[in-house]
């Protein structure tokens, strides 16, 4: 009896390793590659991403397809093999989507077709800024936007070479070290304060 179903375990294991075998190679569809330009546009338009090249944008967006799924075959994650397909497509949709933006903040500030630099006077002013890089997308214009957009064309006014968005991304670390350190500073003198009323409370 054991022997009937150990033959019939393995004669399964076997038809399904002759139909893993047979499938065709895993490549991205079309419809997946849609979805995954439309929300790289969601992660990088974003005035909450923490950076805009390496892992965090792209792992932004691996979630994003995790959660949704789209057309992506069951356990897909893993199969390192097709997985990483699925990864490479997020890298290249988000390396074409910096080219682009990048390119739209330098006509913003630049003569056509030269590296001649306009006057401010005469520079698309930051909302109109904005509103060019959120066209085609399902991204909206926020106050919080325009300042991500102030400082990436302030950064590339400085650095517009082909280090532009590592300066962005170190600018945006500066930032939040920044930040930290007046909340630090801010929460440990409201404990001082609390302190010295509590000290008083406490007087006779």
């Amino acid at each position: 009896m054991l022997l009937k179903v150990f033959a019939k375990l393995t004669s399964l294991e076997n038809k399904m390793a002759s139909m893993e075998a047979a499938a065709p190679d895993y490549s991205v569809s079309a419809s997946l590659k849609v979805n995954i330009d439309k929300y790289a546009a969601g992660v990088l338009l974003s005035s909450k991403v923490i950076a805009y090249k390496g892992d965090p944008p792209t792992e932004q967006l691996l979630s994003i397809l995790r959660k949704l799924r789209f057309d992506l075959p069951m356990e897909i994650e893993r199969n390192p093999a097709d997985w990483g397909k699925v990864i490479t497509a997020c890298q290249d949709s988000l390396t074409q989507l910096r080219s682009k933006l990048k390119k739209l903040i330098a006509n913003s500030v630049k003569l056509p077709n030269t590296d001649v630099f306009l006057p401010d006077s005469e520079c698309q002013d930051i909302y109109m800024l904005t509103k060019s890089l959120v066209a085609n997308t399902s991204c909206k214009i926020s106050a919080p936007l325009c300042a991500r957009v102030a400082l990436m064309r302030k950064v590339y006014i400085a650095k517009p070479g082909s280090d532009f968005w590592d300066k962005v991304d170190g600018k945006l670390r500066s930032i939040r070290r920044q930040a930290e350190y007046i909340e630090d500073r801010f929460q440990k003198k409201n404990m001082e304060t609390w302190q010295e009323l509590l000290e008083n409370m406490s007087r006779p």
